[in-house]
């Protein structure tokens, strides 16, 4: 086990770092050419941002790019990965010098959590990287029958630094760790104590989805209280663009709900749970056991996307968590899937890491755009990472020359100014 020595920083200024990592597909996902230049992407933001700042794509930054096949056919991360761990290191011990007020400060970075979704995390941190594994969860040690019908955590499999060191001598088999990872080296950082959860994967594509088409197939198919044209017609009543969702979700196809199956992005699936008892609530009995359901959920994903929350609330998640799990297991007769068993990690990830929609992919997911614009503009294949990566680069240098921070520019509308009159009502409306 690799020995973790945090340098005291005393006053200095020290900002925690997130960085996210991910695949991409830069060529046309139905041509001919898909899949040979998959690329693996790092991203960082600083975690001290306030949220409206922190979540500006500008204020994500590239920090690395790599050819994903490259990491599969070298089995191992340690040659992708280790420039990147001393770059990190780097700015943990030697920081960056900047000057504020022709005054020259120092400034320091440590890496605070390494985010991604399920598939990202486990790939990057030598976990396993698909869920058919005995041991998939990246948390804890519970095996893959057991995680099939755990409705809460269970304290005595947690991983952790200690046990870590136990279960790489175990083997993939019985631990579900392919090596020692890379990111243990990284000043003050340990894979166990990475408490991350990505609620866009397990919320909005996962639990949420296999929900709601559960919900469903139970109201229209089942017991009938309404139709799927009766749903359709609601659903296009119904003004989404002024509750604030500019993804509203599509129309339901009967076929679709009788397979149980709901095709839909994770912003299309947000718009469909949260606004689901506006649709049909009034045609749902409240003591209908299906709906109380319905109604465990929105509590759930009220708590776990609050920006802002008390820490009472933690206790009251485990709670619900419980609860929904159950439920789906009692009404639906249906097994937890893998994306069921990270949410009963969600109270000790909000403990340890704090608010959960800050460990959220889906603003990480928006920057890639960024790289697949730069991608559908260049012809050339040759070397494009670093055609990429160049790019973004430049980007940041321009940034930079117009002296642009972090602070978002300020919004206004046209404007007229006015001297020295006295508006009547006429004189307003014509100046207007």
């Amino acid at each position: 086990m690799v020995e973790r020595k945090v340098t005291p920083y005393g006053n200095k200024v020290v900002f925690p770092l997130f960085i996210h990592g991910d695949d991409l597909e830069i060529n046309d996902g139905f041509g001919s050419h898909t899949g040979i230049q998959k690329l693996g992407v790092i991203h960082a933001s600083l975690a001290s941002l306030p949220p409206e700042h922190a979540s500006a794509l500008e204020n994500i930054f590239l920090f690395a790019m790599h050819n994903a096949y490259d990491r599969v056919e070298r089995g191992s991360n340690e040659r992708i990965f280790r420039i990147l761990v001393k770059e990190l290191n780097d700015l943990a011990r030697d920081g960056i010098e900047i000057t504020v007020d022709s005054k020259k400060v120092r400034v320091f970075f440590l890496l605070g959590r390494i985010l991604g979704d399920n598939l990202g995390l486990g790939t990057m941190l030598d976990f396993s990287g698909g869920f058919n594994a005995k041991h998939y969860c990246t948390l804890c040690k519970s095996t893959k029958d057991q995680c099939q019908s755990d409705c809460e955590e269970r304290p005595e499999l947690l991983r952790n630094p200690e046990n870590y060191s136990t279960d790489l001598e175990l083997g993939f088999q019985e631990s579900g760790i392919h090596e020692g990872s890379i990111f243990n080296n990284v000043e003050g950082f340990h894979v166990t104590e990475n408490v991350v959860v990505d609620p866009m994967h397990n919320i909005w594509e996962g639990t949420g989805k296999y929900g709601m088409a559960h919900v469903l197939y139970y109201f229209i198919c089942d017991v009938s209280l309404f139709t799927v044209e009766t749903f359709n017609a609601r659903l296009l009543a119904f003004d989404f663009y002024a509750n604030g969702f500019s993804n509203p979700f599509l129309a339901l196809k009967i076929e679709d709900v009788r397979e149980k199956r709901l095709s839909a992005s994770a912003s299309e699936m947000k718009c469909l749970i949260l606004c689901f008892a506006f649709i049909v609530g009034d045609l749902i009995p409240h003591e209908n056991p299906v709906w109380r359901y319905y109604l465990v959920l929105r509590q759930m994903l009220d708590i776990i996307f609050a920006r802002k929350i008390q820490l009472s609330s933690v206790g009251l998640l485990k709670t619900l968590v419980k609860e929904h799990n159950s439920l789906y297991i009692e009404l639906f007769q249906d097994t937890l899937k893998s994306k069921h068993h990270f949410l009963v990690h969600y109270p000790r990830a909000l403990l340890k890491s704090g608010p959960l929609p800050f460990l959220d992919s889906m603003r990480y997911e928006s920057k890639h755009r960024d790289v697949k614009r730069s991608a559908s503009n260049t012809q050339s294949r040759r070397n494009v990472t670093h055609t990429l990566a160049l790019k973004c680069q430049l980007n940041l240098c321009r940034r930079f020359l117009f002296r642009r921070g972090c602070s978002l520019p300020d919004d206004s509308g046209p404007a007229t100014v006015v001297h020295d009159i006295t508006l009547t009502d006429y004189d307003f409306f014509k100046i207007v």
